[in-house]
């Protein structure tokens, strides 16, 4: 199951993600591999001092995707979430 962060303040996303099949976890409780992490510019991010330097990378060639919430619709993230090569 691929696994994405959702920040803090995005909890209508995270929902969605989560129903989507994904597994969600916060920003600040990344343990295991990511897949993607999604942020918000508007709530104080910018994806790069919104996430810990400690992330473990996906599986997609060790890159995780950062989607901004600000610029996509919940339907744009599941559809990039879902073109995510696997593992």
């Amino acid at each position: 199951m691929r696994k994405v962060a959702v920040q803090k303040g995005l909890e209508d996303v995270a929902r969605e993600v989560k129903r989507h099949g994904y597994q969600v976890t916060g920003i600040d409780n990344m343990g295991d591999t990511i897949d993607a992490i999604i942020y918000s510019t508007s709530l104080g991010g910018n994806g790069y001092q919104t996430v810990s330097a400690d992330i473990e990378t996906g599986g997609n060639n060790k890159f995780t995707a950062m989607i901004n919430a600000d610029e996509k619709s919940v339907e744009e993230i599941i559809s990039m979430l879902g073109n995510i090569r696997g593992y």
